[in-house]
């Protein structure tokens, strides 16, 4: 156990020193260091072999979430509230549009190409609808566009976000339920994601009001 708890700090150790060359590397020569970032771990991982990826399955779920959570909310920051009134539904119709584009062209290459189930497929397709925000927002931060633009484009990252997640819980469960009522399917979506942008809006205006 001591052997893998190493091998998991040096993977970190190595992933956060990685990151901070990354950042620097796209500050000065505007390289994706995203990219960088997943090169890295097919390298240390898959292809070399010197980490375990099992190591990491227990904690992704966490630490996923906590990183989803973390650039929301610095991306967050940067949306100034004299910018919401055009930038909104700027951002919203922009991320359906990508969003349906994208689900659909997906779709098409996992039916006629990838040989999928249709319902595979869809579900393949809403998994690829959005860029994320994990994606997006850092890159546009240090991109120096105009407020507006970057209001924009974290609204269409943050809903298409939305969008995937809605989409794969979506389809997921129907494929999963089969037979199950669609209208206690539709019932259970609509109170989950309810309360969720209940508690969102809410969590987002207490913030904006003690962060000052």
């Amino acid at each position: 156990m001591a052997v893998e708890v190493d091998h998991l700090l040096v993977a970190v150790g190595v992933i956060v020193v990685a990151a901070f060359l990354a950042a620097q590397g796209f500050r000065k020569w505007r390289l994706p260091d995203v990219l960088l970032l997943i090169l890295l771990g097919a390298v240390i991982g898959p292809w070399l072999g010197w980490v375990d990826i099992g190591l990491f399955h227990e904690i992704t779920p966490l630490v996923g979430t906590v990183a989803i959570i973390v650039i929301l909310f610095d991306g967050g920051r940067e949306v100034k509230f004299a910018h919401l009134s055009g930038g909104v539904a700027s951002g919203a119709l922009l991320a359906v549009l990508v969003f349906a584009a994208t689900s659909l062209l997906c779709t098409g290459i996992g039916i006629f190409v990838a040989g999928l189930e249709p319902k595979l497929a869809v579900l393949l397709g809403m998994a690829f609808g959005g860029a994320g925000a994990v994606v997006v927002i850092p890159l546009i931060q240090h991109l120096g566009v105009k407020p507006m633009t970057t209001t924009i484009v974290a609204i269409e990252a943050a809903v298409s976000d939305v969008l995937v997640i809605i989409g794969v819980v979506g389809v997921s469960t129907a494929i999963a339920l089969g037979d199950a009522s669609p209208g206690q399917f539709a019932r259970d979506m609509f109170v989950t994601f309810s309360l969720g942008l209940t508690i969102g809006v809410g969590a987002g205006y207490g913030w904006s009001k003690l962060l000052p």
